[in-house]
């Protein structure tokens, strides 16, 4: 139903093409940017090796089964390889175009339900930049494979874009410590990240999944910048929540709870 209200709206050619034995309608057409919304809060969303992407709302963007196909597709490509016939060859580079394909209708579908969420929360979206998302932590020898070939760049790209056009703020933050800072007592130190799962400080016993203490860390961080770059120049103050309201987690809760709007124009 989308895709036939978004032909009504097409403009200039429009090319039909065939692929792989199935017919796909290329169309362009021209869609406004949504007016850009003052944010009530951010939603962090921690980019890594486990989950593709998990969020400050406790929300995991992975799942078994996209973690079943990686590994089949793994599984084809090596096998291939080792045969080193043209049929094989061949064979090889259609599995690699099937799981481009994949990783990008995964990406669409991430992009898609982060910004949704964001839009209906009246959130901005915290991500970590771009630079920072593979040399974050040092990953072990078993997940290389799996850090390396999951395409964050086009995830962060379907963000923005998605993002532009509901009025979503983004904001890119760098990610050094996201993975090793305290949100609770605030202390830095690697071994705060007991493995790839659990963060447990040694400071102040603060326990917790390691990809939801990146993300809020990450959303701290854009709360920082957007106070700084966009709040600042527009003489106002910020009234930031402690927390967000659901799946509130108790070593954030310290103070007032209340969950105001963090922008007032004095």
């Amino acid at each position: 139903k989308e895709q036939l209200e978004l032909l009504k709206k097409r403009k200039g050619q429009s090319d039909l093409i065939i692929q792989n034995g199935e017919f796909f309608l290329l169309v362009g057409y021209e869609k406004e940017e949504s007016k850009k919304i003052i944010p009530d809060d951010f939603l962090g969303v921690d980019l890594g090796i486990k989950q593709i992407a998990y969020d400050s709302d406790r929300k995991s963007y992975s799942g078994d089964l996209i973690e079943k196909t990686r590994q089949k597709y793994m599984k084809q490509r090596k096998d291939l390889q080792k045969k080193r016939t043209k049929n094989s060859k061949r064979k090889l580079c259609k599995i690699r175009k099937k799981e481009k394909n994949f990783r990008r209708s995964i990406n669409h579908k991430i992009a898609k339900e982060l910004v949704l969420k964001a839009k209906d929360t009246n959130f901005g979206i915290a991500l970590e930049d771009l630079k920072g998302i593979r040399k974050k932590t040092t990953v072990r020898k078993k997940n290389r494979n799996k850090h390396s070939s999951w395409s964050f760049g086009q995830l962060r790209a379907f963000i923005e874009y998605k993002a532009k056009l509901n009025g979503v703020e983004v904001i890119f933050i760098d990610p050094k410590y996201t993975s090793t800072t305290c949100p609770k007592c605030t202390s830095i130190n690697k071994k705060n990240r007991k493995s790839q799962e659990e963060f447990y400080c040694i400071k102040c016993n603060y326990h917790e999944n390691a990809d939801y203490v990146g993300s809020i860390n990450i959303r701290q961080k854009a709360r920082i910048i957007y106070e700084k770059e966009v709040i600042g120049s527009k003489k106002g103050h910020v009234s930031w929540p402690i927390a967000v309201p659901r799946n509130l987690c108790l070593s954030e809760a310290i103070g007032t709870a209340t969950h105001a709007p963090f922008f007032r124009k004095e």
